[in-house]
């Protein structure tokens, strides 16, 4: 499997319509077969009006591998899920980082 129990993903949901919110899950694998995954980990929202993301509670999700609308991202195995957090540049980027040793830049 290209996917193993223990890893840690980010999954970025496709946006279908221009007015769709960012939807983004940060989360460690469970279980997982040839088609899906089951994580538990943190779903993030973009909040339009504060202009940030926000973290909501820890939640366990299923999600198909093979869906087109998943961007899937393998996290170091060491990251804490508890301090994973978005920050903004002042280039527009958005970082997604554990405040210590991980950091990623994603753009939308």
């Amino acid at each position: 499997m290209l996917v193993e129990p223990g890893e840690i993903l980010l999954i970025i949901t496709r946006r279908l319509f221009e007015n769709d919110h960012l939807r983004q899950f940060v989360g460690r694998v469970k279980a997982v077969t040839e088609s899906t995954v089951r994580l538990e980990g943190y779903p993030f929202f973009f909040d339009t009006n504060a202009g940030e993301y926000i973290k909501k509670g820890r939640r366990v999700r299923i999600f198909a591998l093979a869906d087109s609308g998943n961007i899937i991202i393998v996290i170091p195995k060491d990251v804490n899920l508890d301090d994973i957090s978005y920050k903004e540049s002042k280039k527009g980027w958005e970082t997604i980082t554990d405040g210590n040793t991980f950091e990623l830049k994603v753009k939308f």
